[in-house]
């Protein structure tokens, strides 16, 4: 966990919120590879870094590829 004690109860509130969607495998994952990756430090093993970047970029393409979202209806 983080050294900064705000940034670890940040990340507690974040966990909460995400493990509370129905889409957990998705959202949550994605939350502990980025905590994973910025809290990398000088004494971090870099497969650690490695296994939390790599699940990053693939997301990021994969969003990337969809494109921007469709535009809203306008209601009348």
């Amino acid at each position: 966990m983080s050294r900064e004690p705000h940034l670890e109860s940040l990340s507690h509130e974040l966990c909460y919120y995400t493990l509370s969607h129905n889409d957990r495998s998705f959202i949550h994952q994605v939350l502990v590879d980025a905590y994973a990756a910025q809290t990398a430090g000088e004494t971090s093993k870099p497969i650690r870094v490695a296994f939390a970047l790599l699940p990053l970029i693939a997301v990021n393409r994969s969003i990337s590829r969809a494109g921007p979202p469709p535009p809203d209806p306008v209601r009348r």
